[in-house]
Parts: C-alpha cells; structure tokens; sequence
C-alpha cells in the first residue's frame, strides 16, 4: 500500500530488490453469511481518530520518526503528519467522492501523487475497500481469505489468521504483489477492535517498510 510513502519523496535505493510475490489461487468459499460477518471485522467499523508513531525504513536504511493522526468519518478521511515535536507537516481530507483537498503540505510533503498515495494507503488499511466482486476463500494452505477486486482491477486479500494478527496484501492489476501488511496485538478501545502494531512492507522499485504503533484511539463526535 502507498500508506506514508516517503521514499518516493525522498531517494531511490539502488538495493536489490527481492523477487515478486504473485496472487495465489483460491478455492471460493460459498457462505455469503460468512462474508458479510467476517470480511469488514479488519477494518474500522466506528467514526474515530487514531494517533500513531511511525517508523519507516528505507531499502538504502535510511529512516526516520514520525507522528501520524487519521480521522476517519464514515467515507471522509483526515490524515495528517507531524513531526515528533508536534510540528505539522502535512495536513489533507478526503471526502467521500474521493476528492482531496490538501490544507498544509511542506517539502517534501508537497507532491500532489504523495496526497493521492497517503490517502488510498490510509483507506487500505483502515476502511472496508469499495469493491466490484468480494468472495471468501480458501489457500492451499488451508488459510481463509477475503479476496476484494476494486474497479481499477487491483486486488486485496485479507487474511484473519489466529493468534491475534492478521495481513492484507494489496496485488497490481496483473497479480504482482506491491503490499504486505501485518497487523498484531488487537485489543479493544472505545469498543473498538485495533491493532497494537501494524507493519507495512512495500515491493519492486521504491521499496520500503513502516512500522505504525498504535498510541491514542477514541471514537469521534463529529
């Protein structure tokens, strides 16, 4: 996912780049129950604001500490960035048209792909994916899988594994995989179920790796 992409803002690594990952086969799952109850429990169900600090490292290892607050209202998404001393960095809404309106962006925050790229990695992770064909299925594994398929072609499975985590990966419109994301320690917050710690790994050219740590949750009257 382009969740806080941040080396595409600021070097390109010259590392090796481990070989693509492709989209398994499933064997489909015919309970529609099961999907309807089962698919969206990974996702924000709730009007709320999340606080995290983030940790992202580059291929090439260069990193950095930020702090990141989401705000999410039904089809509406804030996000915004922050320095570890509380200096905003980058501040956008989404409205639920999917329209973006950027209210603070300093360099090398300003690239308008790096506002597009922020908020459908923010939607990736926290809100059930607007999708044209869902079905539940099964790995060879014996894993089960909620398989979104999005208009644009792209793919995202999410896997609720046991012992309390779970991962979504995000796949091109030709089965490459380009995100793995891995979700650990769910507790309730608010009557919420969140991830203490989510991990976001990126694929192909630009790769990098972020590490979200769940600081503040609460729900939002707005």
């Amino acid at each position: 996912m382009r969740i806080y992409s941040l080396l595409f803002l600021f070097v390109l690594s010259s590392c090796a780049i481990p070989p693509p990952v492709s989209r398994p086969d499933l064997q489909e799952i015919s309970n529609a129950s099961a999907r309807k109850s089962l698919c969206p429990k990974m996702f924000v169900q709730e009007s709320c604001q999340l606080v995290h600090s983030i940790n992202f490292t580059m291929a090439n290892g260069y990193g950095a500490t930020l702090l990141g607050v989401i705000v999410i209202d039904g089809g509406e998404i804030q996000a915004t960035l922050m320095g570890v001393e509380g200096f905003v960095l980058f501040a956008a809404v989404q409205a639920a048209n999917k329209e973006i309106t950027v209210h603070k962006s300093l360099a090398p925050f300003d690239n308008p792909e790096f506002a597009r790229g922020l908020m459908r990695d923010v939607r990736t992770l926290f809100v059930v994916p607007e999708y044209v064909d869902l079905f539940l299925g099964e790995t060879g594994n014996k894993e089960t899988v909620c398989r979104y398929v999005e208009e644009d072609g792209r793919v995202i499975d999410v896997i609720a594994a046991k012992k309390g985590y779970s991962t979504i990966s995000l796949y091109d419109k030709e089965g490459t995989r380009e995100r793995l994301i891995t979700a650990k320690g769910y507790r309730l917050v608010e009557g919420m179920s969140l991830a203490e710690s989510i991990e976001l790994s990126s694929f192909g050219v630009g790769a990098y790796r972020l590490q979200l740590n769940l600081l503040r949750a609460e729900k939002s009257q707005l």
